[in-house]
Order: C-alpha cells, then structure tokens, then sequence
C-alpha cells in the first residue's frame, strides 16, 4: 500500500492537507492556472486520506496523537513491519522511521502494550531484526549492513529561509520521492526538487511530527537507501542531487547572445507543476511515474508564458513530477535539465521560444 499525508507549520502558519488522485500521462487541455494568491480557494483535503495509485481515497487512516506523553500498543493484527510503523505513526503522530525494502518482512507474536515510543521502537527493531538509530527527532529503523545511511545529513546546508519551518509529514513505503518532494513542495509552498537519480527512489514508511524541513528531508532520504547526495539550496529552490550528476549549475546556452527582450523573459517568476498545470478551484494530483519531454511541452509553454520545443531527439527524455513555486523562468528551465544525470544538455531563448538541445 502506497499513500500519503502531508501537514505543515510553517514559520507562525499552520497547515494540514492530502490527495488521492490518479496520476495522468498527458498534460490537460489550456485553462487558468492556479494563481498563488487563489491557493486558499482549492476544496479543502482530507488531511488522514489513505492514497493508493489507481484509484480515489476512500477509508481514512486513524487521526494520529499529538501528545508527547503518548503510549503506544501493538497487537497481533499487526502483520509486517509495515503494519507496525505504520500504526506506531498514527498512535504517536511521528518520530518513526522505516527503511523501504524491509516493510513486508513478517512480524510474529509482536505485542506491545502502552509502551512510550523509544521503548516500542526498540523493540520492534529487535523483534524485527533491525538495528535503530536513535537521532533527536525521530527513530530510524534500518537492517545491518546499511549503517552508511547514517552519515546522510542536510545539517546546514539548507538556506536561512527554510530554517525556521517545521513540518509533519506521514508516506507510506513505495512512493517515488520526486512525488514525496512535489507535495511537500505544494504543501510547504516551495520548490523541492530532485534529479532523477535521487527522484526514482523509493520512500519507506515514515511518519514525522514537527521536524525541521531539512531533518525531515534527511529522514525521507534515508528512508529511501540514498547514501549520498548533493544538496543546493538558495531562496527559490533546494535542489537534491547524486554525487554522479556533474551538471552545471546553468543549463542555459549561448547567455552572451541574449538580448534585453531574452532576460526578461528568462526573470519573469512563475509557478510550475509538472506534468500537468495545477487548476484553479482542482485537487492536487499526484504523479508516479515520469514523463515524457514531448507530453510535458504544452504544459511548460502554458505555464512559462513562452513557447517552449525540444529538439529531435529528445522527445523521449524522462521529466519527473515536479512543483516550482514563485520561480523565475530561468530557475525552472535550469532544474528541468538538472534532473538528466549528463552534462550534455541546455537550452537556448530564441526571439519566440525556448529551445531544449544538446550542448
């Protein structure tokens, strides 16, 4: 089972929301974009809706605890370690952590009865045969053999904008973390981005209650078995990257020739999602798989306010899900190209379009 729930405080602001809809391959026909000020005005989501990819939400999961002095019990109804973390989630409302790969590893026999937390950990990672990290927002769950998850870390090297937002988060094992970073990306109401190294791999079940954004970051990534990571952030965007992908920080082409009329398009800021615009008065969807460069086009050149073509060749080149948020037009294309692991790749600002191309 794959689903999602995502809530926020962001700063002095608090928010909680969710999806449950079926990803779509094509981007939909022209029509109002959301504009950043009518966010407010989208229908309300169900914070606790359970998210499998094919079909909509229905059976709500258990509203989870607040409390710090919160107890958690485990009965035998608990089948694998998937069951458990995820009921030790809505029980606690965070602080767990569960590798992806070991969630359908069966449990026998496990009971635990008003346990706090630390002490439920423990002894699921013993029950479970995993060893436990004990870091100071949460419990990390993870087998031997895997203790160079341990060394990831995004202490400080995010930029001081997001240093004071906090974030609950609650994904469920299986989820492409370009999708987990679109939504945080939706919720939180900036630009996560991942390349498609990093974007392809998948999350572990997981639920966090007040974690700073770069420790819950780091969570999803250890989650997700990804050892290593790049991370770049500025105001507009945090950007994730593998050690492999040695693009440049600018994909753009041919920047001498540019005129007055080519960079203020490249300045002007815009809001993007991908595959497909986000609607005014829609639900956020959210996609699982990537798509092509040929099917995301009308989707770029609507939402950039410029034509936007691909040279031949690349029509078939993969375009993870992404959520770009008051970025400039410049930024968008950059992180569009990033996400290809070579260097051989930009694009070029013509008098009408843009241009994707080989170097």
């Amino acid at each position: 089972m794959r689903y999602v729930r995502f809530g926020l405080v962001c700063i002095a602001c608090a928010m909680a929301v969710s999806c449950a809809t079926q990803a779509k391959n094509k981007a939909e026909p022209a029509g109002p974009v959301e504009e950043p000020a009518k966010a407010g005005k989208l229908p309300p989501l169900n914070p606790n809706e359970v998210y499998r990819p094919g079909e909509p939400a229905e059976k709500p999961a258990g509203k989870p605890a607040k409390s710090k002095n919160v107890r958690v019990t485990i009965g035998p109804e608990a089948a694998t370690l998937g069951d458990v973390i995820r009921s030790m989630g809505t029980q606690t409302g965070g602080n767990i952590v569960l590798m992806n790969g070991v969630e359908s590893r069966v449990v026998r026999d496990l009971q635990i009865k008003r346990r706090p937390i630390r002490d439920a950990a423990t002894t699921v990672a013993a029950h479970g045969g995993l060893a436990m990290e004990e870091h100071p927002q949460y419990y990390f769950l993870f087998p031997e053999g895997y203790e160079q998850l341990l060394n990831v870390t995004l202490s400080g090297r995010l930029d001081e904008r997001y240093r004071d937002m906090k974030t609950d988060a609650v994904f469920g094992s299986g989820l492409p973390l370009c999708s987990v970073f679109m939504w945080m990306g939706y919720a939180l109401r900036v630009s996560i981005v991942a390349d498609n190294s990093i974007g392809d791999a998948r999350c572990g079940e997981l639920a966090l209650a007040q974690a700073p954004l770069e420790t819950a970051i780091e969570a999803i990534l250890k989650s997700a078995r990804v050892a290593a990571v790049q991370a770049e952030s500025t105001p507009e965007f945090i950007f994730l990257s593998t050690p492999a992908n040695t693009n440049p920080a600018s994909a753009l082409l041919d920047e001498a020739s540019l005129g007055d009329k080519h960079r203020a398009v490249l300045d002007r800021k815009v809001t993007l999602a991908l595959p497909y615009p986000l609607r005014t008065g829609q639900r956020m969807e959210l996609p699982l798989n990537p798509s092509r460069l040929v099917d995301v086009l009308p989707a770029l050149t609507e939402q950039l306010g410029v034509r936007v073509v691909a040279e031949k060749g690349l029509e078939q080149f993969p375009v993870n899900p992404c959520y770009l948020r008051e970025v400039s037009v410049k930024t968008a294309m950059d992180l569009l190209i990033r996400q290809w692991l070579e260097p051989n790749y930009g694009y070029q600002v013509l008098d009408d379009r843009i241009v994707v191309r080989s170097r």
